[in-house]
C-alpha cells in the first residue's frame, strides 16, 4: 500500500523525475520481487520511459535555447511518462 502511495504522488506530480520513479521501482522490486519480475511488457515500459527521459533535454533546448518549441513539448513529455508509470502498474 505505502508503494502504491508513493507511485500516487509521483504520478499526480506537475514535473516527474527520475528520483521519484527510481525510488517507488526499487522498493517495489525489493518488496515484491516475483510479481515485478512477471510484468508483461516489461522491456516495452522501460525503454519508453527511457525514451521519454531523453527527450526532456532536447525538448527544453528545443523551447529555451534555440526559441523553436513551445510548452507543448513538455506536457507531451509529462503526458506520455505518467502514461507509461500507469501501464506499469
Amino acid at each position: 500500500l505505502y508503494i502504491l502511495y508513493l507511485a500516487l504522488g509521483c504520478l499526480l506530480s506537475p514535473y516527474p523525475t527520475l528520483a521519484d520513479v527510481s525510488f517507488y521501482l526499487t522498493l517495489a522490486f525489493l518488496v515484491y520481487p516475483k510479481y515485478m519480475t512477471s510484468v508483461r511488457g516489461g522491456f516495452i515500459y522501460v525503454y519508453f520511459s527511457f525514451g521519454m527521459l531523453f527527450l526532456g533535454p532536447v525538448f527544453y533546448f528545443s523551447w529555451t535555447v534555440s526559441g523553436t518549441g513551445n510548452a507543448n513539448f513538455f506536457y507531451f513529455l509529462t503526458l506520455a511518462f505518467n502514461a507509461c508509470q500507469v501501464m506499469f502498474l
